[in-house]
């Protein structure tokens, strides 16, 4: 007979969490477990059949602290741009979490769309504020939305992997900037404009 497990599911999730925090998803183990809860494995693995599947629990319990944070921009005007600072924000704060939900590799490749899709209905109701906040119609807002997410997830892709560190006044700035740029070149009626194609310089 198996032995009771001393604590729930719940438990286990947030003290894997925890280290996740500290030591990255691969920190994730068995004999971190049993450290941090003060117990052998056996009852653990009463609870969950293997590591990965903790692991697995332990990133829609991210995702979901991650959602909540982020959505807070929804009190700010304007709220898209605020939920981009709060973006950036989360991965210098907790750039092992940041990882585990944006940078893991997929289990096959996805485009833009349907990683979009994976992140919740924080995104998808940006799309109707941009809409209103800048007089835009759907086709404009998604593709601002667009740039200035994937230009945002840089930013905070440098700040998760320790390679820039900006204060909150540099972010706002760097999103502003580009907001501006991105929303003016848009309003001008060239979103659909082909971009210049570098071509290799022929040979006298």
């Amino acid at each position: 007979m198996p032995p009771k497990p001393k604590f729930t599911r719940e438990q286990v999730i947030k003290a894997a969490y925890e280290i996740c925090r500290r030591c990255g998803v691969e920190g994730v183990t068995a004999n971190e477990l049993k450290t941090a809860l003060g117990t052998s494995a056996s009852p653990i693995f009463t609870l969950f059949s293997s590591i990965e599947e903790i692991r697995g629990e332990v990133r829609k319990y991210a995702m979901e602290l991650y959602t909540a944070e982020t959505n807070r921009a929804f009190e700010y005007t304007p709220a898209f741009k605020q939920f981009g600072n709060l973006m950036i924000s989360y991965a210098n704060k907790e750039p092992h979490i940041f990882k585990l939900l944006f940078m893991q590799k997929s289990e096959r490749e996805c485009t833009y769309d349907e990683m979009m899709e994976k992140f919740g209905d924080g995104v998808k109701a940006c799309i109707p504020l941009i809409e209103k906040d800048y007089g835009l119609s759907e086709k404009q807002a998604k593709l601002l939305f667009k740039q200035i997410w994937l230009y945002a997830y840089s930013l905070a892709t440098l700040c998760a992997n320790g390679v820039c560190v900006f204060t909150p006044q540099e972010i706002n700035q760097m999103i502003g900037q580009q907001f501006m740029a991105t929303y003016d070149y848009i309003v001008a009626g060239k979103g659909d404009e082909l971009t210049v194609i570098p071509e290799k310089n022929s040979k006298e």
